[in-house]
């Protein structure tokens, strides 16, 4: 399994870094496709730290755990509780409010399936 987990830890902080980076650079470049915006100050602050750096750093925490074997296990337990809580609030904001746009759903899918294959991948190491 040493590869999958590589290939999984590997994939996730190529696509959690773009995510990160691009709400570092603007948040509005992929809220737009949300039909929201940063209208200020407090929320751009709020997507930079909560979307850009914290999802900068945990990318980066999910390549160390791709390239080196000691960090695998820690890595994959991050990714697990990481896009774990993101399906959570994702899946109590659609039972609250509904789905708001399809490509939500499409990344409740996404944190549902990388939280399920990083469990199943820390099982098979133990």
């Amino acid at each position: 399994m040493p590869k999958l987990a590589t290939a999984v830890l590997g994939t996730n902080a190529f696509v959690i870094g773009l995510i990160g980076i691009a709400y570092l650079i603007d948040p509005n470049i992929l809220l737009v496709n949300y039909n929201m915006a940063v209208t200020d100050a407090g929320f751009d602050n709020f997507f930079r730290a909560g979307s850009g750096g914290l999802f900068l750093a945990l990318a980066i925490g999910f390549g160390l755990g791709a390239i080196k074997p000691e960090h695998e296990k820690t890595s994959l337990l991050i990714l697990l509780l990481f896009m774990g809580g993101l399906a959570l609030g994702r899946a109590v904001s659609m039972l609250a409010m509904g789905l708001s746009h399809p490509m939500l759903g499409f990344l409740f899918a996404y944190e549902v399936l990388a939280a399920l294959v990083a469990a199943w991948l820390l099982k098979r190491t133990h």
